[in-house]
């Protein structure tokens, strides 16, 4: 199987942090897959932010699923900046309301969840990570949220509020729904030839 060099920290697992070709393909899948679906998903969520303005820009947290679902399947650095990537380009191109928004919140919600991960040092997959990945994401992107929408006007207030909400809806459901995902996959077999197969099933 062809492998493609990642720079990442050093290891004493050799190859731990090198890609392989069906890595790369399952983090762009995944990207494609939610990028498209996340488009119909943003006419609800701009239906939220309307209606309740930086607080309801966090209450539809479904839009981190895709690059904590990869970082689970693949287990390496940089996995869920590249999805993240891809699906922000995805959505854009395949109508999201929010047009070229997406690119931003494609590279601060894939930083986010690189962070979230990073803090564990990418060795830890269960439903903490996990959660943790998809709560960063909203935290960083909301940074690029509140600035592109003009929100900073609603005063801190309502920018913590909003915030402090997020972390929980897309802790819950992105986090925890990618992890149930990742976890029925793990346990379907279907993942023995990436590194979330070949690790123990986290609790």
């Amino acid at each position: 199987m062809s492998q493609v060099a990642v720079h990442g920290p050093q290891t004493t697992s050799k190859g731990r942090y090198r890609y392989t070709t069906v890595d790369i393909v399952v983090i762009a899948v995944i990207g494609v897959v939610f990028g498209i679906l996340n488009s119909p998903m943003g006419v609800i969520y701009q239906a939220f932010q309307a209606a309740f303005g930086p607080i309801g820009s966090n209450i539809w947290g479904v839009f981190d699923i895709s690059q904590v679902l990869a970082i689970y399947i693949v287990r390496k650095p940089g996995a869920a900046f590249i999805n993240m990537m891809i699906n922000g380009l995805v959505q854009m191109l395949s109508g999201n309301p929010a047009g070229a928004i997406t690119l931003g919140w494609g590279f601060t919600q894939g930083v986010g969840t690189e962070v979230a991960f990073a803090i564990f040092r990418y060795r830890r997959y269960d439903w903490v990570a996990c959660f943790l990945g998809g709560a960063l994401a909203n935290v960083f992107s909301n940074a690029w949220t509140y600035y592109i929408y003009g929100f900073g006007k609603a005063g801190a207030g309502q920018l913590i509020l909003g915030t402090v909400v997020g972390f929980f809806t897309y802790g819950v459901m992105s986090g925890l729904i990618a992890f149930a995902i990742g976890t029925f996959l793990k346990r379907a077999g279907v993942l023995k030839a990436f590194k979330a197969g070949e690790q123990p099933q986290a609790a």
